[in-house]
Order: structure tokens, then sequence, then C-alpha cells
């Protein structure tokens, strides 16, 4: 059985989570604007390469927000040659962990 306590606890790292993916927000919503005209420079076949490094990007921010704030950690996982280093990964961590839908 659910105390107050474990739905405080519960309720407090829902809200931290989403003050720090608000965050996220706020420096996406500017990359965003560069990367649409980027895009339209860009031939098919670059703005597709172009759309997947900025996605790629976004993912890894978002699972950084979703993570205590321990960057030295977060890096060995996100980091280049490390577990999470794949899009395709980031992207199966943040499903199972309700990041994504």
């Amino acid at each position: 059985m659910l105390t107050t306590r474990d739905c405080w606890a519960d309720l407090t790292a829902k809200l931290s989570l989403m003050r720090r993916t608000l965050g996220v927000a706020a420096l996406v919503s500017a990359d965003v604007a560069r990367l649409v005209e980027d895009l339209e420079k860009e031939t098919d076949r670059g703005a597709a390469l172009l759309a997947a490094a900025f996605l790629d990007d976004v993912l890894e921010l978002v699972l950084r927000s979703a993570m205590v704030d321990a960057p030295e950690v977060a890096d060995k996982l996100l980091g280049g040659g490390r577990a999470l280093e794949s899009f395709g990964s980031r992207g199966h961590l943040a499903y199972l962990i309700g990041l994504l839908g």
C-alpha cells in the first residue's frame, strides 16, 4: 500500500523531471529555428542527415534531463564508444523509461 510519503516522493520526482524537460525545450527551440534555415539550403539527402543528427542531439538532451545531476556518470553511458552512443540504443532507452511513447 502506498503511503503519503511515497506519493509525495513520486510527485516530487515527476515535478523535477518536468522542470528539467522544460529547460531542454527552451534550449531546443532556439536550435530549431537554425535547423529550419539550414534544412532549406540542403539537398534532400543533406536535409535527412542534418535532421537525423539534430534528433540524435535532442534525444541525448532528453535522456540527460531525465537523469540525476551527475554528468560524469552520464558521459560514461552517452559518450563516444559507450553503451548508449548510437541513436537506436538511446531511442530504446528513452522508450523503456517512458520518455517516448
